[in-house]
């Protein structure tokens, strides 16, 4: 209540020149997710790391990019299936890009709860890690394509 009443008065101090601020996904992105994952990624230098990272990496590229375009192509045929509606393949797979991430976060959570033996939290940490990296990716790319579609008077210099 005592923040409500202090947004009030501020807005109606700087009512005519008030500019409201616009928060997109890219601030929260950066300003949120980020220095979370950067700060538990500093756990992952170690030597069982290193002794992992072909299996992480498979795991996290692979993975992540058959699991996204798996769910896109069967999320748009069930959805063809049940509708007429035309959907396309960029906007499934917008979709499938948001929905086929594994929370590295969860991961880290669970793997601290557990107090296992550490060894093991470094090949699903590890690919939980780089499989968000490839999935933020693949939405950009999915998004692009979504957003643009066909067009071809879209030059590089657009982006």
């Amino acid at each position: 209540m005592i923040c409500a009443f202090c947004t009030h008065a501020f807005e109606e101090y700087f009512h005519n020149d008030f500019q409201p601020v616009v928060l997109t996904t890219n601030h929260l992105q950066h300003l949120l997710i980020f220095p979370i994952l950067l700060y538990t990624s500093y756990s992952l230098y170690s030597q069982q790391f290193l002794r992992q990272v072909s299996s992480v990496f498979i795991f996290s590229v692979i993975g992540t990019f058959l699991n996204v375009l798996l769910t896109g192509i069967l999320l748009k045929y069930i959805y063809d299936g049940l509708s007429n509606s035309l959907i396309t393949i960029p906007q499934c797979m917008v979709f499938a890009s948001l929905i086929s991430v594994v929370d590295p976060l969860a991961v880290v959570t669970v793997f601290r709860g557990v107090d296992e033996v550490q060894g093991n939290f470094f090949l699903p940490f590890g690919a939980a890690l780089f499989g968000y990296g490839v999935a933020m990716e693949l939405f950009e790319a999915a998004n692009a394509l979504a957003v643009y579609g066909q067009d071809d008077s879209i030059t590089m210099s657009s982006f």
